[in-house]
């Protein structure tokens, strides 16, 4: 059994990603549709999403204004059993997992319930993701490059606090 979860931040080409990991791995039967912003197809699993949007709202906060991490870890009792029996539900298939950007601030809480991970971590130049979230709607430069920043900071906090490497994610 594999675990692939995708994190990076929104509009950092994690929907690339996914598309090409789909190809080899199960991730997910209830896909979010393509969309004007993204043609080809998001690739994220509509109940990984629905979860982390919950849990997120939960904590105060949402993709964009994101709740700090103490905030999120403040819920992680609630969520418990939500995310065990939906990682349980999907991870059907030998190598499975899922994308979804959000996750990549809810990751502290998915983590421990996971069967041997394997984290592929998307970064793109933040000034670019600000300029591709302005191109979508009334967020400023600003704005966005500090989300990306936030987003960014999660990811290798995360890895870090998880000794996790570039070598053991590969393995």
């Amino acid at each position: 059994m594999k675990t692939i979860v995708v994190l990076g931040m929104h509009r950092s080409a994690t929907s690339l990603i996914a598309k090409g990991l789909d190809a080899v791995c199960h991730m997910g039967d209830d896909m979010l549709e393509p969309a004007k912003d993204n043609p080809e197809g998001f690739y994220e699993n509509k109940r990984f999403l629905d979860l982390n949007i919950e849990i997120l709202q939960t904590a105060g906060g949402n993709w964009l204004e994101p709740p700090s991490r103490a905030q999120i870890m403040a819920v992680k009792d609630q969520f418990d059993h939500k995310i065990r029996r939906l990682v349980e539900e999907e991870s059907k298939d030998g190598i499975w997992g899922w994308k979804d950007p959000r996750t990549s601030l809810t990751i502290d809480l998915f983590h421990p319930h996971l069967i041997n991970p394997h984290y592929v971590c998307v970064f793109r130049n933040p000034k670019e993701v600000a300029k591709s979230l302005s191109a979508r709607g009334a967020y400023s430069t600003n704005k966005g490059i500090n989300c990306a920043y936030e987003y960014n900071a999660r990811i290798l906090t995360f890895i870090a606090e998880n000794h996790l490497s570039t070598a053991q994610l590969g393995e």
